[in-house]
């Protein structure tokens, strides 16, 4: 789950939203990981992983600070115990049902919130995008543009963009960049105080990107 157009994405909004719900035996699975872990999964998906034939489980969590409880607290991944556990549990829900194999999961910890920031901004319509620089009137400004969860403001040049970066102008630009965000923010996860902008340049996307936006945003 990486992006707002998957379906393990869509399906986990649409929990959020309470237009849906886990099953059976996702729903006793998350029920066993919140009484184990104190920490209760949105969503739980099962699927094939094709070039290696093996199943896997996506434990979907909606914020990135319960994902880190399954972590590995020196390494930052998730450790390999608590992965067996989680695998062998579903196995004993499932023994009886043909739909599911009982052999060893690829258990997977994902988030919910930070792809929801991303659909929120994308969200954004472009003639409002355009709407903002038209309203900022920044003579040196050449174009906002939306980038995952935020947004870039491109100056012509790059001293301009060195000039305006950690000044006034550019809290200013956050304000009003924020203000547009949070009409598309549906669950409210975006907060002033953790939100920035982004600073650049015409120059910089010319010289080190070649003018191309697939480069930009690899």
């Amino acid at each position: 789950m990486v992006d707002p157009s998957d379906e393990e994405y869509k399906n986990t909004k649409m929990i959020k939203q309470g237009k849906s719900s886990l099953g059976y035996p996702f729903n006793e699975l998350a029920s066993w990981i919140s009484m184990k872990h104190g920490v209760k999964p949105l969503n739980i998906t099962y699927d094939i992983i094709v070039h290696k034939d093996k199943p896997s489980l996506h434990v979907i969590f909606e914020q990135i600070k319960e994902t880190r409880i399954f972590n590995d607290k020196k390494h930052f991944w998730p450790e390999k115990n608590i992965q067996q556990e989680i695998s062998d549990q579903f196995i004993q829900l499932t023994k009886d049902s043909p739909d599911y194999r009982d052999t060893d999961h690829c258990v997977l910890f994902e988030t919910f919130e930070p792809i929801a920031r991303v659909e929120a901004n994308k969200t954004i319509p472009s003639e409002q995008i355009e709407a903002l620089q038209n309203r900022i009137k920044h003579d040196e400004l050449w174009l906002i543009k939306k980038y995952f969860h935020t947004a870039v403001f491109f100056f012509y040049t790059k001293t301009q963009a060195n000039k305006y970066r950690n000044t006034e102008i550019e809290e200013k630009f956050t304000r009003e960049y924020f203000k547009l965000l949070k009409n598309y923010d549906e669950f409210d996860y975006i907060d002033y105080n953790e939100f920035d902008i982004i600073i650049d340049s015409k120059e910089s996307f010319d010289d080190d990107y070649k003018s191309t936006w697939q480069y930009y945003y690899m």
